[in-house]
């Protein structure tokens, strides 16, 4: 499947929507009365389920080993995880608010995930990890 406009377009489209889940999992998670820390965690990892369909059809039109991507895109999904866990807790250790947060962190991620997805998930001929081929 493959929309119109720009690759960038489309994966601001696509991972909007997995952001979106991610959001709406973490206020879920902390109205029910978790910490924000580990909400913002477990709904990052709810994103991460939603988004890969949508990256690989709609953003990269990807027609490549299905295998090879997912083993890629949970090695990706593992660093942004643990980006966004990080970012995200010294932020709000910091005195950041959770929304302010979840902004600038949601923001750095999707540039380091953009630029692994290109260039290594979605590309068949991308930089090679041992771990994860």
């Amino acid at each position: 499947m493959r929309f119109a406009g720009s690759r960038a377009l489309r994966f601001l489209i696509s991972g909007g929507a997995a952001t979106a889940l991610h959001w709406v999992s973490m206020a879920t998670l902390v109205a029910a009365g978790m910490p924000a820390a580990p909400a913002t965690a477990l709904g990052a990892l709810l994103g991460a389920a939603g988004n890969y369909p949508l990256q690989r059809s709609v953003t990269f039109a990807h027609e490549g080993a299905l295998a090879r991507s997912l083993k890629l895109y949970a090695c990706v999904c593992a660093i942004g995880w643990l980006t966004n866990s990080a970012l995200f807790a010294a932020l709000h250790g910091l005195g950041v608010g959770s929304v302010v947060a979840q902004l600038c962190t949601t923001a750095a991620v999707a540039g380091l995930n953009f630029t692994l997805y290109a260039r290594w998930v979605f590309h068949e001929h991308g930089a090679r990890c041992d771990a994860c081929q």
